[in-house]
């Protein structure tokens, strides 16, 4: 598995997992992270029900606030390679800078910053749905290339 070989130390969460969370009503402990470009991200992301979806940039920014202020992290991306990298750097970073030089602190931020297998792909697979940069809802998406195409259901989009 891709997951395994490149970012072993990542925690990752189901796509169908994730939706069940936010729809038991407990989407406010969650901070979802798209990963993608300002271009794919101006097209759709994930219709994430009661979590915040923020870009890569702004959790950089504010990394720190960002994690004392939720219980879970998500990242993602088209199909979870980008957003598993990033997970791993941001991890490895804050581990490194942020005061989680303690193994039980830094195991504890691993399993609070997560990836979501599959990203959109996955997402979509499961049942998620998309909304555009309004909040509204939108069956359009950015491949981010154009071998991905085949990897996206075609019915419901």
């Amino acid at each position: 598995e891709v997951r395994l070989r490149y970012w072993p130390s990542v925690f990752c969460i189901e796509a169908a997992d994730l939706q069940t969370q936010l729809a038991s009503g407990s989407g406010n402990s969650y901070l979802v992270v798209d990963c993608r470009t300002p271009e794919e991200r101006q097209v759709s992301t994930v219709a994430a029900r009661g979590a915040v979806v923020i870009s890569a940039d702004e959790l950089r920014m504010r990394a720190l606030d960002y994690i004392n202020a939720y219980s879970t992290i998500v990242t993602f991306c088209t199909i979870g390679g980008r957003s598993g990298i990033f997970c791993k750097k941001l991890v490895e970073e804050l581990v490194e800078v942020g005061g989680y030089q303690d193994e039980g602190q830094a195991d504890m931020l691993r399993r609070k910053v997560v990836n979501m297998l599959g990203g959109i792909a996955s997402w979509l697979h499961t049942g998620g749905g998309l909304v555009d940069v309004q909040g509204q809802r939108t069956s359009l998406l950015h491949p981010w290339c154009q071998a991905f195409l085949d990897m996206f259901p075609l019915e419901g989009l």
